[in-house]
């Protein structure tokens, strides 16, 4: 059974750099009803200290 981060990658809602794809964003935003207006922020970082298996 694959892990849950290398399914996400596969189905290209993550890179595989550990970055949320477009497609990833769409999906979230499709399930989280408590967002009224879809604005992707860029800014936001993690670093890579911050992923568990990077």
């Amino acid at each position: 059974m694959e892990s849950l981060v290398a399914q996400a990658v596969d189905l290209g809602l993550i890179s595989d750099k550990g970055r949320i794809t477009i497609s990833g964003m769409d999906a979230y935003y499709a399930n989280t009803r408590q967002i009224k207006q879809k604005a992707y922020d860029y800014s936001l970082y993690f670093p890579s200290s911050w992923c568990a298996g990077w």
